[in-house]
């Protein structure tokens, strides 16, 4: 080959390349087989022939043309690759680096829909044709920051003046938040000086309440074990006399409804009504019979007589507090009425007559003090008080299996308890539940803290358990937890409208799905409240 056609075909190898290089500068292709938009500026702000577009980062097109307005403002027409979709709502950014040249960024919506409307491939009217946004110049920026350091300015010269004032005040407040910080710290010693002293009398008393309820715990489970028999005795005794009752109402109310028995009433009223009559008759005959004088003494004496065996019983009473003057026992005791001191006969006459009209004298009376009645009256207080309680419950929920501490039916259930020295701190509480189906125990300790709590622990519904209480005035709650570990949880509402009379209401076995609400009164005797 010649050194000419070696020439040749360099030439024609370079002039291939440059239009290589060309046609992909230009982005030839994309304008030969893609789409054309058109996007209204009001500036080109540095963007060329041949500008690079993209859209989410991606190359997707060039600038095709710009063709200055006649308002000035610029329309940028762009060849867009005809597999990519603009979306309608996109926004068009020019971007101009400080170094390099300008390109403009397509940003699509920032909502992403399954169906975005796309914006037409074609170049629309200019009225309806995309706004771009042209980039923040640096003379912009100059002259929004001018504004800004005049403002900044007009700060900087209002707290100048502003400054003595204000550190015045700052120096003030120091002094103040430092001296409240001294008198913060000196209270804080007081209270923690006074919080270790609580907490060291706390610790002590709880020291020997501990004490003192393991005591009570053993002496409770040394009496238990001793009286278990008795207890359940008891019980068995409660419960057939309850039996019993009911079949004597039962029976009563059979009796009631007989007809035979009817007419027997009947019967029986009539024969009062001429009974009545007798008496009436035998009343008259006993007025004309006390008209008599020697019936009269007769009378007399036998009432001496009686009046001196009585005050002989009241003599042997005198000792539990009662008085008495039986004459020849008691010194200053009235004389018997017979003047030779003697008892005369009930079939004797009198050895002094009597006046006609006057009663005779009693001259001994057994009589309890009233301080002695007081102490009674508090000591069976003090030792014993008895709780009968008449409760209701609602209707079991449906699908739902009964436990075996509640009957099926919605009452009346009827509980009895009885509480040991109810007006000491610390007392006993024993007693049964439901004595008409599922009889359940109790047998638990109360301890009472001031004047409304009290808290206990022992034998609930016949199951180990807690319980407490609290109490103002006539209103209270309670609640008892048994079967342990917090198998149940009862709580209830009270209201005390007299003394002795209880009434209340709450829920039974909170924490399951079998609760049931329970309402009803309790009556308490002899302890009382």
């Amino acid at each position: 080959m010649s050194r000419q056609s070696i020439v040749g075909l360099f030439t024609i190898l370079g002039l291939v390349s440059l239009f290589v290089v060309y046609f992909v500068l230009s982005d030839f292709l994309t304008r030969a087989s893609g789409y054309e938009i058109g996007v209204h500026f009001d500036t080109a702000a540095g963007l060329t022939r041949g500008s690079l577009v993209y859209e989410s980062g991606v190359q997707v097109g060039n600038v095709a043309r710009i063709k200055l307005l006649d308002d000035f403002s610029v329309e940028l027409v762009l060849a867009i690759k005809k597999d990519v979709d603009i979306p309608k709502d996109s926004k068009f950014v020019i971007s101009s680096p400080l170094t390099g040249s300008s390109t403009l960024a397509i940003v699509p919506p920032e909502e992403r829909k399954d169906r975005v409307a796309l914006l037409p491939r074609k170049i629309l009217p200019l009225d309806q044709q995309p706004r771009g946004t042209n980039p923040v110049s640096v003379s912009d920026l100059l002259a929004a920051g001018q504004g800004e350091l005049a403002k900044l300015d007009a700060l900087l010269t209002d707290l100048q003046k502003r400054a003595p004032k204000l550190l015045a005040t700052l120096e003030s407040t120091l002094a103040n938040a430092n001296e409240l910080a001294i008198r913060a710290n000196g209270l804080v010693q007081k209270f923690s000086k006074s919080g270790d002293e609580i907490v060291a009398k706390l610790q002590h008393t709880l020291d020997v309440a501990s004490t003192n309820i393991d005591d009570l715990t053993g002496e409770l489970n040394d009496t238990l074990k001793r009286n278990s028999g008795r207890v359940d005795t008891l019980m068995v005794s409660l419960n057939k006399t309850a039996v019993s009752l009911n079949d004597a109402t039962s029976q009563m109310q059979r009796l009631i409804s007989n007809p035979e028995t009817q007419k027997n009433l009947t019967d029986t009223l009539r024969q009062f009504s001429l009974a009545s009559a007798n008496i009436q008759e035998l009343t008259a005959n006993l007025k004309s019979m006390t008209g008599d004088p020697t019936t009269q003494a007769q009378f007399k004496n036998t009432i001496a007589n009686v009046d001196a065996l009585t005050q002989r019983l009241n003599s042997l009473l005198g000792a539990f507090g009662g008085t008495s003057s039986v004459y020849g026992v008691d010194a200053g005791a009235t004389p018997p009425p017979a003047s030779s001191g003697r008892i005369v006969p009930a079939s004797a006459p009198p050895a002094v007559p009597a006046p006609q009209g006057t009663a005779p004298t009693r001259t001994g009376e057994f009589k309890l003090s009233p301080a002695l009645r007081d102490r009674i009256n508090q000591t069976v207080r003090s030792l014993v008080e008895v709780q009968i309680r008449i409760s209701g419950l609602s209707a079991q929920p449906a699908n739902v299996p009964n436990t075996a501490l509640l009957n099926q039916g919605t009452g009346p259930q009827g509980d009895f308890n009885v509480v040991l020295a109810p007006q000491n701190d610390t007392r006993l509480f024993t007693g049964v539940n439901d004595l008409s189906a599922n009889q359940t125990w109790n047998f638990a300790l109360e301890q009472k803290f001031g004047r409304s709590v009290v808290l206990g622990g022992g034998i609930l519904y016949s199951r180990l358990g807690l319980l407490g209480q609290y109490n103002d005035g006539p209103f209270g709650l309670e609640a008892r937890a048994y079967g342990m570990p917090g198998a149940y949880l009862d709580g209830y509402l009270h209201l005390r409208p007299m003394r002795n009379v209880d009434l209340f209401g709450g829920e039974r076995d909170i924490l399951h799905n079998t609760r049931r609400t329970v309402y009803g009164v309790q009556l308490d005797f002899l302890g009382g409240k």
